[in-house]
């Protein structure tokens, strides 16, 4: 009995897919620099997509992005990527993403909520209330503090490991991680 055919390469290419319009106006592909956690063979691109909503705050805007994040899966496989990785918690279009390309498709959602699952028995996503997606860049004090809230009423309510609720947010774990003295997952 067969199960399939291994195939180790040396170097993986990892497409991020974000399903947004640019706000550099730049659609993409763009070469991240060498993240250190992965191997130097390892190339990351992130790419967007021209003419989705700028956030996807709501099941209207997933809807609208979807069609968009579907193609550029698509065009991910036929461009040679090993991996796609969608770059957005609501994790938009995943399940007929999966279906439609042989490659692995990974949402941040799934994959967040994956490793929380492992690493504590009660995971909270929490997401800065009274701030729209548009505004967390605007005034980072006001979101981290936004975001401490809602982590420290999570934890009163038994979380035990923290997953922040935008994949913008990521840039912030660390700093939460040590306010809060539980694991915060970055979602970058």
């Amino acid at each position: 009995m067969q199960l399939g055919h291994l195939e180790i390469k040396k170097n993986i290419r990892i497409l991020r897919l974000f399903p947004v319009t640019p706000s550099h106006g730049q659609e993409g592909p763009h070469l991240r620099r060498p993240l250190e956690y992965l191997s130097p063979a390892t190339e990351v691109e992130d790419i967007y997509c021209p003419g989705a909503p700028n956030a996807i705050d709501s099941p209207a805007t997933e809807l609208q992005a979807k069609p968009m994040v579907l193609e550029k899966v698509k065009w991910a496989y036929e461009q040679g990527y090993d991996i796609v990785v969608i770059a957005c918690m609501r994790d938009p279009g995943i399940k007929d993403a999966k279906r439609l390309v042989p490659i692995p498709v990974i949402g941040v959602k799934e994959a967040a909520l994956t490793i929380a699952s492992l690493l504590g028995v009660s995971p909270a996503i929490v997401y800065p209330k009274g701030i729209q997606v548009k505004q967390l860049r605007t005034n980072p004090e006001a979101t981290y503090e936004a975001l401490k809230k809602g982590a420290n009423w999570e934890m009163g309510y038994g979380a035990d490991i923290i997953v922040p609720g935008c994949t913008i947010l990521g840039k912030l774990s660390q700093r939460l991680q040590k306010d809060i003295g539980i694991p915060v997952l970055t979602n970058e």
